[in-house]
């Protein structure tokens, strides 16, 4: 990873206090579904430092090569499965396998889902004052990293890095610029920000499988075929160990149509009943 960075040469002779080391932490973003046409979408972002990513990508690499992949996507990998003949257990296992390597390699993620839908129902009023979804997405993610680092007695800087997909780039960083201003702490934390190929810059892919199978199980909630409660397999084995309590440190938050009604009571100053 990046390691020429002026935090990182001023940190070399400094002791870490934390778990993240004395380099700059990395953070990558992707998002699932946009919210005119989705029933929920999900942002999702993996932190890490130094030391951790370059695990990471070692043994991304090797499960890539070891299933002759070169790449994983979740929305095209069980076509990919099929053409290569792999059955239902297989195609777990692989996953089972990436899993793994985001679980035993990466620090720290987090994940927000909101109810499009319900969004989408709500009238015009009440939409602007809730504000884009994306971007509210975007600042509560940012609050519960800051809180995170925060509590960590992190005193560094985090590198940003989002999915570079078509028609979502400036208003991302728009949203990035205007929440860096309006809360200092946040703006001291942020170091760099920058958009990448999925292709080229692989824990992308890591956050993807995250805001993928996290996007399904919220919708799954809404639909009544699962509860908050309880991730299914492949997700929860991104979260912890199979078979034991352990796994990566991880942060959730399900913005469904009540969550989304007591939010927006608060943006339009009402008391609830």
């Amino acid at each position: 990873m990046l390691s020429l960075n002026a935090d990182a040469l001023r940190r070399r002779n400094r002791r870490g206090r934390s778990v993240l080391t004395g380099n700059l932490a990395y953070l990558f973003f992707d998002e699932s579904g946009k919210w005119q046409d989705r029933d929920f979408i999900c942002l999702c972002a993996y932190l890490s430092d130094d030391p951790h990513w370059e695990w990471f990508l070692r043994e991304w690499s090797s499960t890539f090569e070891r299933h002759h992949l070169n790449s994983l996507h979740m929305t095209t990998f069980y076509h990919t499965a099929k053409k290569k003949g792999w059955s239902d257990e297989k195609q777990n296992q692989v996953l089972g396998e990436f899993a793994s390597v985001i679980r035993d390699s990466i620090l720290m993620g987090f994940s927000v889902g909101l109810d499009a839908r319900h969004y989408r129902s709500l009238p015009k009023s009440a939409r602007g004052a809730l504000g884009d979804p994306a971007a509210a997405c975007l600042q509560r993610i940012l609050r519960m990293i800051r809180k995170r680092l925060v509590s960590e007695g992190y005193d560094g800087r985090i590198s940003i890095t989002m999915d570079e997909e078509e028609g979502a780039v400036v208003n991302l960083y728009n949203s990035l610029v205007r929440l860096r201003k309006i809360d200092p702490l946040l703006g001291k934390y942020v170091g760099a920000v920058c958009f990448a190929d999925d292709e080229y810059i692989l824990p992308l892919q890591a956050a993807d499988m995250l805001a993928n199978l996290t996007s399904r199980w919220f919708s799954d909630i809404k639909n009544g075929k699962a509860t908050r409660e309880e991730m299914p397999k492949i997700l929860g084995s991104l979260v912890t160990r199979p078979g034991t309590q352990y796994g990566l440190d991880y942060t959730s938050e399900m913005w469904a149509a009540e969550d989304l009604n007591r939010a927006l009571n608060h943006f339009l100053g009402r008391k609830k009943r």
